[in-house]
């Protein structure tokens, strides 16, 4: 017999992924949890879940948030373009 899903979590992970398209989010029906892996530059391991869909998206927006300062930083370090002082 196979396994009933419910419909709902799957409907709010392709809603956030349509919305978030740098993310690949899933439902896990054994922990009750979104997850979201970023699908750019991050440090190795950085997996975002929560029970609530609106709480890892605050999540997913501090993190990316975090991701572009830091390319900033590196490509202002790097003295390109205009980051030169």
């Amino acid at each position: 017999m196979a396994a009933k899903m419910c419909p709902v979590p799957i409907t709010v992970v392709a809603r956030i992924q349509r919305e978030y398209p740098g993310w690949f989010v899933m439902w896990s029906r054994y922990y009750q949890e979104f997850y979201a892996f970023p699908c750019f530059s991050v440090p190795k391991g950085t997996v975002l879940h929560h029970a609530d869909p609106r709480q890892l998206v605050v999540q997913m927006f501090s993190v990316h948030k975090a991701a572009v300062q830091a390319s900033r930083v590196a490509v202002g370090a790097a003295g390109g373009g205009m980051w030169r002082a």
